[in-house]
């Protein structure tokens, strides 16, 4: 196989993703929540046309996050993959045009990156000659620094990065809040439904009353600034 570029969704299930991202009251809507995320995630990359490897909690290799990471940035490059461009389930405003366009860079460019509001990265397209395994999982994964980590990792092998813009992750209560607003009304209809709310007339005025279904505290981000 000798394929340009092929996406690497990395997620965890949708129990675990609950478990570790409590966003709303109540397991059994947590986990509806976190499967509609996932779902949403793995829609966009297959209707990209590309190659599209979902590797869960259950395929994962390593003991820590940056392991498996890692690995399965490897085992894709394994199969003949010049590119590979890894998205999680979190940013729900990545688009399908979003990867395309990596995917696209990534023929003249060895690095794209599209940094979160948090200091992690909702997408990370690398080439064959940028991935140093030992460097990529020992990055601060996770954490308000892995975004500037990234793009330290790819200046470090004299390679320069293409960045695309900035979106949030859904990691906390308050990423909810800010996102909600920003994703397609289908999505956003959907969203309301599994928190059993009333379906409002949808504007870009709509306030939702959701300070009663979303938890405050925060949780640890995911990696999985500059714009075009």
């Amino acid at each position: 196989m000798n394929q340009t570029a092929a996406i690497l969704f990395f997620s965890r299930t949708a129990q675990s993703e609950a478990q570790a991202k409590p966003l709303v009251l109540g397991k059994t809507k947590a986990e509806k929540i976190a499967a509609l995320a996932i779902q949403q995630a793995k829609k966009t990359a297959l209707s990209t046309g590309l190659p599209v490897f979902h590797v869960s909690e259950k395929q994962q290799r390593g003991e820590t996050f940056g392991e498996r990471f890692a690995n399965a940035f490897e085992d894709i490059f394994a199969q003949g993959f010049e590119n590979v461009i890894a998205i999680g389930n979190d940013c729900l405003t990545l688009t399908s045009d979003n990867i395309l366009k990596a995917a696209k860079l990534l023929e003249t460019n060895p690095s794209v990156l599209g940094s979160a509001t948090d200091g992690g990265a909702y997408l990370i397209g690398l080439n064959k000659a940028v991935f140093q395994k030992n460097d990529f999982q020992n990055i601060h994964w996770q954490t308000n620094s892995t975004f500037l980590e990234l793009v330290q990792f790819v200046e470090n092998q004299l390679f320069t990065t293409i960045f695309l813009s900035q979106k949030s992750d859904i990691d906390s209560a308050l990423d909810w809040n800010k996102t909600v607003q920003s994703v397609p009304v289908f999505l956003r209809k959907k969203l309301l439904q599994l928190l059993n709310t009333a379906l409002l007339k949808l504007s870009s005025r709509v306030l939702l009353p959701l300070n009663d279904f979303f938890l405050s505290t925060s949780i640890a981000m995911r990696a999985p600034p500059s714009v075009i």
